[in-house]
Order: C-alpha cells, then structure tokens, then sequence
C-alpha cells in the first residue's frame, strides 16, 4: 500500500497525505501507510490518532486550502500561510500551490505539482552540504516576478494556469476570497495575463502531448515583484513569461536547461557553470550573491539523488529590495542603505534621469560622507558620560532634525547608547541618517543636512568645554 500509493501521489506529500487521511478513516490504512503519512507532516507515528491530531493542526493552521468544483471534481489548491514562518517538513516543501483533484469517492488525484520550496540560507536548521559529496549542479538567478504553473485540467479538457495560492477562477478582493460563478472563467489576475501571452505567443501548441506534467513559470509584470506593483494595470504586451521548469508523470523536477532544450522558450537567467564542487567557490559565490543589486536571489541545486523534491538552498541579496526601491521610487532610506555599504556609485547609476533629484542625491551622498566623518569624533566623545547624548538629542531638535517627542527621539537616544558600548560608528552613523529622513530625496538631503550642522555644533561645544578646562587647569 506504501508503495502504491507514494507511485499515485508522483512523491507530492500533500497528495500522500490526503490519501492517507481517507483510507485512515475508512480504516484501511496500514501502520507503514500511517508512518509515511505521518513523516509527510513532520512527524512519523504509526497511530492513526497521532497522524489525525497532527494534520488537524496543519492544514488549520500552516497550510492553507482553496476550493472550486469543476465538473464531477473538486479541485484543491494547497498553500503555506503567508501569516506563518515557513517550516520545513515535506508538506510545507509542496505546499507552493499544490492541486488535488477529488471526485465522489474523496479519492485525491494529484493534476498540478509545482517547484517545491527552496530553503533559505538564512533558515533555521538549514545547513550547506559538503559539496565534495553533493556537488552544486545547477546555479539560476531569481527573476523577480510571480509564479505561474501550467496544468492540464481533464474536466475543462485544457491546459490552465495557476498561481501559488489561487486557482485560475479565484482572486481576492481585500480579504474576501471571489470565485468566479463560472469554473471556466479566469479571474486571477496573474493567471489571465499568464493565459493570455500563452494564447498569443503559442505556447499551448507546444504543450500539445505533455498532459500529466506541471510547467513551471515566472510571470514578470513591467516592475518587479518587490515594489509590489499594482496587477490589475498591468497590460500583457508589457509583461513576459519566462520559463523555469517542470515535473514529468512521476514527479521528477526537471533542470532549466532540460526545461529549455525540449519547450524551446525564453527562460530563467542560468550560470554557465554546470558543476560546482569547490568549497572555495561555493563560498565566494554566496558572498557575491548576498551583495548583488541585478538579482533577488540565486539558487543552488545540489546532486542529493532526490529527483522529485530536490535540494535547493536559496542565496537572498540583502541589497536588492533597496536597489529596485531607488531605481523604481527613488526612495531616500534605500539610497542611504546603499551608501553606507559601499555602493554610492551604484545607487547614483540607479535613479531616475531627473537633475532636481539626481542633484539633491549627490549633496545627500555628500553630506552622508559628512556624517560617516563626524561619528567616528562623535563615539570618541560618547564615553564622557550621558550629558553629550542629551546635548546631541537637543541640538537636534533646536535644529528642526527631530522632533521633542516621539519615536525617533527614544531610537536615537538608544542607538547613542549602543555606540557608546560598541563602538560600531558605521551602524550609528547609518541609523543616525535614516532617523532624520524625509519622504523625498530634497527633503532627505535637507535632513542630513541639518543632523550635520547639529553634530558640529555639538562637537564644537564639548571642543570648546575640554578648551576652557584644560585652560583653567593650567592657571
């Protein structure tokens, strides 16, 4: 039965998972069943109470489930919370928008298994292998827009897209979920653009005989995915749809360049590098990818011999978000972040071609490269004793930098304390600049501005008290 059903299921744990949940309450199940099921949620039990218990609290609580009825089925697509952090048990793996087909019998029969979840780097209990034992064998940079998979619906009788939380006939209007009158009607938004650039550019020709698989997709819009840009303005002429992957009858996740040499379609940017076994270059390629500001992410797929759910360790730039917040909104925090990493000439590269903002970006840099200077004489000072905090605090408020109440107020006071302690002047200096920012770049140049007058003022005075008392000592 364990075997039988893990060849049904393709290896998706959802599906194995479902179709345990029935034959457990039929009383059909096995032990072994019970235990892979139970495995499926995290936690391997061959009681049947255990494995109820345990997927109560699942799929109430980490996994969420939409559901339409298309003809004689009920299709169900499966989704982690976006409320809950990611947890990596198989279920949470193919919780990525997972579709269970179910007729009558309540028998599930899997019809979409999209590219399972990578792991974060940054995760926890996430660990890089030993890439001596298991080599990188595919590098891909992330294209920053939606997820879109492409099935063959058997009661529509045609290939539909789907997105990683909605069925093609579902969207959501605030908070309420909609679902078309009509299972045939497309109403996600990202599935009708998705649908249409298929429709137009031919690809459900070339689909013609792949029934059974699930082709995975990136669906970019004409702004990135991280600015958040509004869909439903969105025009398909503008909008491109790239090609990452897909899964076979059996549930083996392709490589892009498989994907590529058989649909022949525009895809996912991919490394030249096949194979990467050097711990020296994996090293310095997460050093590289963590500081990009061309791409979201990079994702590393080792060789670990699992072909339906396969490692890959995603690589996220901690720099890219404030890369396209400049670029798309010239957002002054973002810009300020990028300076103080070292990328002045970069974050310059990236704003839009209007001189009253490029000009107020360059003093801003300036006045940046101002401040950096003063901390470094400001933290000198910080462990003379509170009264210098104080002094800075009020001198910037006589300034106009900061208010006389407030958040920014009880921030400042904390991170002076913090250098104090630490001494770290690159992280003041930054948080110092952030606290004084307006929403524009005029008006955060003009806030730096003033916090540089104040420290000046404030560096002078403690230059002139240290003057006149060691004048008086001398006396």
């Amino acid at each position: 039965m364990r075997e039988r059903l893990l060849q049904s299921c393709a290896g998706n744990a959802i599906c194995i998972v479902e179709a345990a949940k029935k034959l457990v309450e039929s009383n059909e199940a096995d032990e072994e069943t019970v235990k892979l099921a139970g495995s499926m949620l995290g936690q391997p039990s061959r009681k049947s109470g255990v494995f109820l218990s345990r997927y109560l609290d699942v799929f109430s609580r980490l996994v969420q489930k939409h559901c339409s009825v298309m003809g004689e089925r009920e299709y169900c697509i499966y989704s982690w919370n976006p409320r809950v952090p990611i947890r990596y048990f198989p279920v949470g793996i193919d919780a990525t928008g997972t579709i269970l087909a179910f007729d009558k019998s309540g028998i599930p029969r899997l019809v979409s298994y999209p590219v399972s979840r990578t792991l974060d780097i940054e995760g926890h209990g996430v660990s890089i292998p030993n890439v001596s034992e298991n080599p990188v064998v595919e590098i891909s940079k992330r294209a920053d827009g939606y997820q879109v998979s492409f099935y063959f619906n058997p009661d529509l009788k045609r290939w539909i897209p789907s997105t990683r939380y909605l069925l093609h006939n579902m969207r959501y209007e605030g908070r309420n979920l909609i679902i078309a009158d009509s299972a045939e009607d497309i109403i996600n938004p990202y599935a009708l653009i998705a649908d249409r650039i298929a429709e137009e550019a031919g690809l459900y020709e070339k689909l013609s005989g792949w029934e059974g698989r699930t082709v995975n997709f990136i669906l970019l819009l004409e702004e990135p995915a991280t600015v958040r840009p509004n869909v439903d303005l969105a025009s398909p002429e503008r909008c491109k749809l790239l090609l990452l992957n897909y899964r076979d009858e059996s549930g083996r996740l392709s490589s892009i360049s498989e994907a590529v040499k058989e649909l022949m379609w525009e895809h996912v940017v991919e490394s030249e590098k096949v194979r990467l076994d050097s711990k020296e270059e994996l090293y310095s390629l997460i050093e590289k990818a963590r500081q990009s500001l061309e791409h979201r992410s990079h994702f590393l797929r080792f060789e670990r011999g699992e072909p339906q759910r396969p490692l890959v360790i995603e690589v996220k730039s901690k720099l890219y978000a404030e890369a396209m917040n400049v670029k798309y909104m010239s957002d002054p925090k973002s810009y300020i972040i990028l300076i103080s990493e070292g990328k002045r000439e970069e974050a310059l590269g990236l704003l839009v071609d209007y001189e009253p903002i490029k000009q107020a970006a360059l003093k801003l840099a300036e006045h940046y490269t101002a401040l950096e200077t003063l901390v470094d004489r400001l933290a000198e000072g910080l462990g003379a004793g509170e009264s210098i905090i104080e002094r800075l605090l009020k001198g910037l408020q006589d300034v106009g930098a900061v208010g006389e109440n407030g958040n920014k107020v009880s921030t400042l006071r904390s991170e002076l304390e913090r250098a104090r302690r630490t001494k770290n002047t690159r992280r003041l200096a930054r948080v110092l600049a952030l606290a004084v920012l307006g929403e524009t770049m005029i008006e955060a140049e003009e806030g730096v501005s003033k916090l540089v007058s104040a420290i000046k003022a404030v560096l002078q005075s403690q230059d002139n008290k240290e003057r006149s008392k060691n004048e008086t000592a001398a006396l």
